[in-house]
């Protein structure tokens, strides 16, 4: 009977043990945020995308190669408020990310080989009073981590049904 309780008492902590330990390393989704992702082709095109947490977002588009041609400066600015589904999956996709976690920048230590080099992504993300930017240059040895390129589709879904 004792070392059944012993034995059950062992089997209770080392449970409550675990379970400490794995909310623990769980990150948690940022309450106060922002989040900028730009993608540009240099002197070409730039496309900027905001994401705040008080819902707004920003989606800004400069056509330069247009624009140069015609003479003119137009940039495409939309604003807009997300809906609370939106703002949660973002900061779940975010939080995924663990971007206080990456590299300062990927894709600059190997050769530009392809067309798609002079292709920069750049994150800036400013969570609960830290900040991290990160550099992307286009490359197709690139490795990033599967969190960041389901925030990709996310994005690219979301420039879909937002532009």
């Amino acid at each position: 009977m004792m070392k059944n309780k012993l034995y059950i008492s062992v089997i209770k902590s080392l449970s409550c043990a675990i379970l400490l330990f794995m909310t623990g390393c769980r990150e948690q989704k940022p309450i106060d945020f922002s989040f900028r992702y730009t993608m540009e082709s240099v002197n070409n095109y730039k496309m900027i995308l905001i994401f705040g947490s008080d819902k707004s977002y920003t989606i800004e588009e400069h056509n330069y190669f247009m624009d140069n041609h015609a003479g003119t400066y137009n940039p495409v600015v939309r604003q807009g408020t997300l809906t609370d589904s939106e703002l949660e999956e973002i900061r779940t996709l975010l939080t995924a990310c663990r971007f206080f976690k990456m590299k300062d920048a990927y894709g600059f230590d190997v050769p530009d080989n392809t067309t798609l080099g002079n292709i920069i992504y750049q994150i800036d993300y400013v969570a609960d009073g830290k900040e991290k930017m990160i550099s992307i240059r286009s490359s197709p040895l690139l490795q990033l981590p599967k969190s960041y390129s389901e925030l990709l589709i996310y994005i690219s879904l979301f420039l879909k049904n937002h532009a």
